[in-house]
């Protein structure tokens, strides 16, 4: 909607935002006092106040770090002094801070509120106060963007690997996103089984989680949801299909099909509604009571039919007693799992997640541009090689055949640049035999090297370079000379 009235400036507005951008501007490398909506406290000096996040330069575990928050997870910040000493090296002996040859029974010097004597909070009082059972801890895991790019199967494992190493017990997904490829969704349930024995598995879906994404909710525990969000949609999506993720999703779907409604039964949901979102031919139904089914309910609603691919919302969900309605923030997801002491373990998925996608990233583009260097040249190959033009030959008295100093200089002219195509085209094949071994290894299917660019491609380029070399100063201008000779 658009709005063509003109509006005044209100004076006494524009002199309140200049303040509020003033405060801004002084708050960078400000000490401060940055309160979570957790409750948690973080004791540092404030880098970079925007409107969408907070970093702020703090220690972890006696050691200087940089954390940066969003801003919907902040609940103030309180801009105060660092107490003395805040950035001086962990003492290893006794201290002034030290309180040696004190009773263990004995209150210590801070007050009941987390005060000192001097009036600054403790520090080790708010870490007293989280719980370090792993039945109370969580490690929060963004599934954002699309699968196979942004989110990873790779970046998944190494989230869950880390989380236990922390002794967490539960991971909370927090998804929105359109989906992705399908076969990294296979990779993702077989991430989740890995580490089944490990962790209770939280869904939360923020907005939408669809095609590939769903998988999430079908490995699963327990699944939330936003009043906006949607699970299921469609099968996979790809905008290139020369990269050959198009044969690789459909060779997998069938096998995701299977597997998801598997996993979704074996976490206590309803494997029919996750096959409903894979199956065209499936569908589903819900009773006046909320109750879904695969079959007809009488009085009942169909919300999926057998043309089209299922995307359920919210209130279907929470009705149908597959999800619970949640709005809060994922520190007060305690309440609903039970858990007073509801402790998050903080950084470790959007690390492993975040690392794993620009890595994917670097892959693609590495990819993409291995691709189109290597067919440019090729391109060059096909027009520079000398073997595709006419040239004058000379026979001389004695037998021998060679090309007119013109033609000559034209042959070497071009096989130079047909020497140069070659060698470029066997650099963009060893980058691309290099990002497949990656690939592999970080199960990046859709970034291995499609088989015209493989083994034989090298050798043939290979073998033109060497027929390119040996020719160069002398062509066969006898068999030049042949009229058949050339392409």
């Amino acid at each position: 909607m658009h709005y063509h009235q003109r509006m005044q400036p209100n004076p006494r507005v524009f002199c309140a935002l200049l303040a509020v951008l003033s405060s801004l501007a002084f708050a960078a490398g400000a000490a401060a006092d940055v309160t979570l909506r957790n409750g948690d406290t973080v004791e540092g000096e404030v880098i970079e106040v925007t409107r969408t996040k907070v970093t702020i330069k703090t220690k972890l575990h006696n050691i200087p770090a940089t954390q940066t928050f969003r801003r919907s997870e902040i609940e103030k910040i309180e801009y105060k002094p660092l107490p003395d000493g805040f950035w001086d090296p962990p003492r290893r002996d006794g201290g002034p801070g030290d309180e040696p040859n004190k009773d263990p029974g004995e209150p210590s010097n801070a007050d009941e509120d987390g005060s000192g004597r001097d009036g600054t909070r403790s520090r080790v009082r708010r870490r007293a106060q989280r719980s370090s059972d792993p039945e109370d801890m969580y490690v929060v895991v963004p599934i954002e963007g699309g699968i196979g790019s942004e989110v990873t199967s790779d970046g998944l494992r190494k989230a869950l690997a880390q989380a236990k190493g922390r002794k967490a017990g539960h991971i909370v997904f927090v998804v929105d996103s359109p989906g992705g490829y399908v076969y990294e969704a296979v990779n993702f349930l077989e991430a989740l089984k890995e580490f089944d024995e490990d962790f209770v598995y939280h869904c939360v879906i923020d907005a939408g989680a669809i095609s590939a994404a769903s998988v999430f909710a079908a490995g699963s525990d327990h699944i939330y949801v936003r009043p906006d969000a949607r699970l299921g949609g469609a099968v996979a999506y790809n905008s290139d299909n020369s990269s050959g993720a198009a044969e690789v999703d459909a060779k997998f779907n069938s096998i995701w099909s299977v597997n998801i409604a598997s996993r979704a039964d074996s976490k206590g949901h309803q494997g029919d509604v996750f096959r409903a979102m894979v199956v065209l031919e499936a569908e589903l139904w819900q009773g006046a009571d909320g109750v879904l089914s695969a079959s007809q309910i009488p009085g009942g609603t169909k919300i999926d039919g057998a043309d089209t691919i299922l995307t359920i919302r919210a209130s279907q969900m929470v009705s149908g007693g597959m999800a619970t309605a949640f709005e809060g923030e994922i520190a007060e997801l305690g309440a609903l799992v039970g858990r007073e002491k509801w402790t998050e373990v903080p950084g470790i998925g959007i690390r492993a997640m975040t690392f794993a996608a620009r890595e994917r990233k670097d892959m693609q583009r590495r990819f993409d541009t291995a691709v189109a260097e290597y067919n440019r040249e090729s391109e060059v190959l096909g027009n520079e090689h000398p073997n595709n033009f006419q040239y004058r030959v000379v026979r001389y008295s004695n037998g021998v055949y060679r090309l007119d100093p013109r033609s000559m200089r034209e042959w070497v002219a071009r096989s130079d640049r047909a020497i140069r195509a070659c060698e470029r085209m066997l650099k963009y094949l060893k980058e691309l035999a290099n990002i497949n071994t990656r690939a592999e290894r970080t199960g990046a299917l859709h970034l291995i090297t499609p088989a015209e660019l493989g083994h034989e491609a090298y050798v043939e380029a290979d073998r033109s370079l060497g027929w390119l070399r040996a020719h160069r100063s002398n062509p066969p201008a006898r068999e030049m000379a042949n009229p058949t000779f050339g392409p």
